[in-house]
């Protein structure tokens, strides 16, 4: 019969046979153990975060009873880290980087492509200033700025960054408006009194550049200006 210890847990004597590990330590352990092995063997385990999952599941029967060293485990561990999911997250926030990037590229383009509009309106290219409207990058850009303005950390910015989203819209789409109306006052209805509106067309470009550097604004300031460098 044992002799039943009334020592609190504290103060009771430990040996081998009592020695326990949490069980993340005993899991991990036996994720380590088995990459050792298939390194060894010049196969590699898994990678992603469903290593951790599928190696432990299949490797602890096989390794649960035999004795943990807790400095050759940090050893592992250490160097299991660095290999397999310490570089793992850093490409994640390249990747998600680079592709803000490439949405505030077409974004930067529309930016540059208003640049000359003003000239235009005034010297009554109505023509001119629909073409640059209807080419890329405009057709598309909502779509960027939706994809932009979803990659914003902050919630506030994000709701403001949607808000001027549709405003520019609205802006271009009644540029553009005013512009093909202007087409049709030729000569003709000029004598009769029909008089070309240069002022709202104007206001409708003004705003719409207000609104991109607005919107630009809200997202990183670093991927915008890797999107600037690209661009020029």
């Amino acid at each position: 019969m044992h002799a039943v210890s009334f020592l609190p847990p504290a103060v009771r004597p430990r040996s081998n046979l009592q020695l326990a590990e949490p069980p993340i330590f005993k899991s991990t352990l036996c994720v380590i153990r088995r990459w050792r092995s298939e390194r060894a063997s010049k196969k590699r385990a898994p990678l992603g975060p469903r290593c951790f999952s599928v190696v432990a599941e299949e490797s602890a029967t096989r390794f649960v009873d035999e004795p943990l060293n807790r400095r050759r485990f940090v050893r592992d561990a250490s160097i299991f880290l660095s290999i397999y999911v310490l570089p793992w997250l850093p490409r994640r926030q390249v990747a998600k980087a680079d592709d803000l990037v490439k949405h505030l590229i077409p974004i930067v383009q529309a930016r540059q492509a208003l640049d000359g509009v003003d000239s235009l309106i005034k010297a009554g290219k109505w023509d001119g200033v629909r073409t640059i409207l209807g080419k890329a990058p405009f057709p598309t850009l909502k779509k960027e700025l939706q994809a932009a303005a979803s990659q914003i950390s902050d919630p506030d910015a994000e709701g403001d960054a949607e808000d001027v989203l549709y405003e520019l819209l609205d802006d271009i789409g009644f540029l553009d408006d005013f512009c093909y109306t202007n087409v049709f006052i030729g000569e003709e209805r000029q004598v009769l009194g029909t008089k070309i509106d240069y002022e709202t067309p104007l206001l409708y470009w003004r705003q719409s550049v207000e609104k991109l550097e607005a919107f630009l604004a809200l997202v990183d300031e670093g991927a915008v200006a890797e999107a600037k460098r690209q661009v020029s």
